[in-house]
């Protein structure tokens, strides 16, 4: 806990015998000394646990909370009785979290099944199945938090610890209510397998639910991700033929979806939905060079009391990276060249239709056909870099080329060019020892 209080005599603060009066109503003394009044009070908890029950159920739970009072001699105000009185901010937060993770090859343990290394016969089999799911992790958090903006507030002890409700942080008095009030409940579960051939799996859910209050309107949000996979294949096998050409090859995909709903006292009620997937390729070559590949695209679908919209994000490229020797007409460089190739594509497309039936919370997003596209742009990269070592410095040349191209309005179309020639200078100093100054 921290507290800051003013020292100074309140009739050095502020001037009228009311104002005066109300700053030494607040004025308190220790052992008959005099320690002022209190303009800044910071009260911050933390507790930890993480019990030990058994080695496959790992929990812990953590609770931070924060307390803050704000006021100054600028707080004073009237009060309707004719007097003043000396009003204060205050911020109030709590969160709590509880995390659990779950060993899935010891839990099998506690059932009698011999570890892997000495399981035989149909133990043996159940243990090559189970043993390949990875640790599972649980995730439930909530987060409450209250302001109040220049209010009479006298907080109890307990409500400095934010031990209260949310209902309560909400009105501290049947006559004060929090300007601003939110509150976050998430719940999430993460898991994962690992497949024959180097092939893993990941998978995880999450929900969330978001309150935001003030004294003039009420807003509810709801996330939820599902289903959400994410897939790895760091040794593709390759087949004989090309065995000998390729070194490694490593494959990744994943598959996302959002959903939305956002809900309000007016009736603006939202609602809607991304999708997500990706899909990206490397491979090594026994010469040397690596060749990669990336794909993205993200789709969202949006609807509200005004109509519908839909985006749409496309992005795509190839890059290649290696070391040649220097061909015959650079007969100066006698160093290998390293190289670097990329080329990107990305596409962007908006569109917005308006009017219809608003969102609906059972029918979810209502995906329109006529949209009208506000934006549907196209940006191409392409570049090219090699360089190589020298006695003492290193020398390289890129070209660049952008072209962005917009089917919208004027559909403008413009390319640029670039071509830079860049150097880095490796620089060599000597040391000695000085001789020693004359008198």
């Amino acid at each position: 806990m921290t507290s800051i209080r003013d020292l100074i005599d309140p009739s050095l603060r502020v001037t009228g015998d009311q104002a005066i009066q109300s700053l030494a109503s607040e004025t308190g003394s220790f052992f008959g000394f005099g320690v002022g009044w209190e303009s800044t009070r910071s009260v911050s908890s933390n507790i930890s646990y993480q019990p030990e029950f058994a080695s496959w159920f790992d929990p812990r739970l953590t609770v931070n909370t924060t307390y803050l009072s704000n006021r100054n001699a600028s707080y004073i105000v009237p009060t309707e009785a004719g007097d003043t009185v000396l009003v204060r901010d205050l911020r109030l937060g709590r969160d709590v979290a509880l995390d659990v993770n779950v060993s899935p090859s010891d839990l099998l343990s506690i059932f009698g099944v011999p570890p892997a290394r000495t399981a035989e016969g149909f133990a043996g089999d159940v243990r090559n199945v189970w043993d390949r799911i990875n640790p599972i992790r649980v995730t439930w958090s909530r987060s409450v938090s209250a302001t109040y903006d220049r209010r009479e507030l006298d907080p109890s002890f307990g409500d400095q610890l934010v031990l209260a409700g949310f209902d309560h942080l909400r009105a501290l008095t049947a006559a004060d209510t929090a300007s601003t009030a939110t509150s976050r409940d998430r719940f999430s579960l993460r898991g994962g397998y690992q497949l024959p051939l180097n092939l893993s799996a990941e998978v995880n859910y999450s929900n969330s639910e978001t309150g935001s209050f003030t004294s003039r309107s009420e807003r509810i949000t709801e996330d939820t991700e599902w289903p959400s996979v994410q897939l790895r294949w760091r040794n593709v096998p390759v087949p004989g033929p090309i065995r000998g050409t390729i070194r490694n090859l490593m494959l990744t995909g994943g598959w996302r979806e959002i959903n939305r709903e956002t809900f309000t006292l007016t009736g603006q009620n939202q609602g809607s939905e991304t999708l997500t997937r990706s899909l990206s390729m490397t491979v090594v070559f026994v010469n040397g060079f690596n060749l990669s590949y990336q794909f993205d695209n993200s789709q969202n679908d949006r609807t509200d009391a005004s109509g519908s919209s839909q985006a749409d994000r496309n992005s795509y490229g190839f890059r290649g990276t290696g070391i040649v020797s220097p061909p015959g007409f650079l007969a100066f460089v006698k160093q290998p060249l390293r190289v670097s190739a990329e080329f990107t594509v990305n596409g962007n497309t908006n569109c917005r239709e308006l009017g219809g039936g608003g969102f609906d919370s059972g029918g979810g997003v209502i995906v329109v056909e006529d949209c009208v596209a506000h934006l549907d742009q196209t940006t191409q990269n392409f570049s090219f870099t090699a360089d190589s070592d020298f006695s003492g410095y290193s020398l390289g040349v890129q070209f660049l080329w952008v072209r962005r191209a917009s089917d919208v309005g004027t559909r403008l179309t413009t390319n640029q060019y670039n071509f830079n020639i860049f150097g880095r200078f490796f620089l060599r100093t000597s040391t000695r020892e000085l001789p020693p100054l004359s008198p």
